[in-house]
């Protein structure tokens, strides 16, 4: 920062009539700015897909792609506001990001401390993420979420946005021998590509309740790829 303090570009740019501040003041000012012109700030980015011409890509399938997930950053050697454990062991932050488009641009982040958990604060973000995709194009969405956030509530919200969606399963509390009698049963392909190694493929339903915008519970049926 101290480098472009006299810089008559850098001050125009920032819209700063008089001097620089210091990298901590601007810093502090740019988060305030961030926290209550966000709702500005992501619809100027559709707005500057828009004008360019931008029309993200569909899929064979006529699906247009969005995928979201928790990137951590590495800030090992950093000390500032929120940098702490992340899930991939090292110290720095998880944002959280939204890619639309088989080319993958950026719909959607957020700025998340290190250590939090990725389910929480996701399903405000991923309300907001599928309003800003439907501001984008007319298509299909395609919704494509890690096994971290395969929670019954994220699934209510993509169903009564009329999403499509895949979601991986968590299989951290459930039995993986449960799970391989399921395939068995259910597998209508079955192919062996090596000695030892037998592959099961097919699908299973299986009941989701969640909570409605309105308060009330509801239950359906969804499809298990196994």
């Amino acid at each position: 920062m101290k480098w472009m303090m006299t810089g008559y570009f850098y001050k125009s740019a920032l819209g700063i009539a008089y001097n620089i501040p210091s990298e901590e003041t601007l810093r502090q000012r740019m988060d305030d700015i961030g926290s209550s012109q966000r709702e500005h700030i992501l619809a100027e980015n559709v707005e500057l897909l828009r004008s360019n011409g931008i029309v993200p890509s569909k899929l064979p399938n006529g699906f247009v792609p969005v995928d979201i997930d928790v990137t951590p950053f590495d800030n090992s050697k950093a000390r500032k506001e929120g940098v702490s454990r992340t899930y991939k062991g090292y110290d720095g932050y998880a944002p959280i990001m939204a890619y639309i488009g088989t080319e993958g641009y950026l719909i959607n982040a957020q700025l998340r401390e290190g250590r939090q958990h990725r389910q929480h604060d996701t399903p405000g973000f991923l309300r907001e993420t599928i309003k800003l995709c439907k501001q984008l194009t007319n298509e299909p969405l395609l919704i494509r979420l890690d096994s971290g956030n395969d929670a019954a509530e994220n699934i209510g919200i993509l169903l009564e946005s009329g999403c499509y969606f895949i979601i991986k399963r968590n299989l951290r509390h459930e039995s993986r021998e449960a799970w391989f009698e399921m395939a068995k049963t259910n597998s209508q392909n079955i192919t062996s590509p090596r000695d030892g190694k037998t592959v099961y493929i097919g699908s299973d339903w299986k009941d989701v309740t969640y909570h409605t915008v309105d308060g009330s519970d509801k239950t359906c049926s969804g499809i298990l790829n196994l």
